[in-house]
């Protein structure tokens, strides 16, 4: 849950969860874990008290939140997200709560040109500068 590549300096092995003198190494060792433990208490509260009254509860713990998020892009690719009426992230917020998020979206634009010799410029078209008016005029 919630690592980041592995960069540099590690002196354990990242993927090891290595345990000396007390403290684990390792990717993903600690970022995320006790909004996830919260999260996983909440719900086992929920059932407990024979909540939702209707409809269904569900956890869905995602991969990839550091780059690019696939594990969301395949909920949403599978459906999964479709008729959720709420949904709970374990990210900080300073003990607010948090309403409403403005999300993400990540689109892939492909912009066509035509390569011409730079002496006769006006023979093709240029996709640099094409894409560079789109991006100006996206908000």
């Amino acid at each position: 849950m919630d690592t980041v590549g592995v960069g540099r300096g590690w002196t354990h092995d990242p993927f090891g969860g290595t345990i000396e003198d007390g403290r684990m190494y390792g990717r993903g060792t600690t970022d995320m874990k006790a909004g996830l433990a919260c999260i996983l208490w909440a719900a086992a509260k929920c059932k407990q008290e024979g909540l939702p009254g209707k409809g269904e509860l569900t956890i869905a713990a995602v991969v990839d939140e550091e780059a690019i998020d696939l594990g969301t892009f395949a909920l949403i690719k599978q459906g999964f997200t479709k008729n959720l009426d709420l949904a709970m992230v374990a990210e900080s917020t300073d003990l607010d709560i948090i309403t409403a998020h403005r999300g993400r979206t990540v689109i892939e634009i492909t912009v066509h040109g035509r390569a011409a010799h730079s002496h006769w410029p006006d023979h093709g078209v240029n996709a640099i500068e094409k894409a560079a008016i789109l991006l100006n005029a996206l908000p």
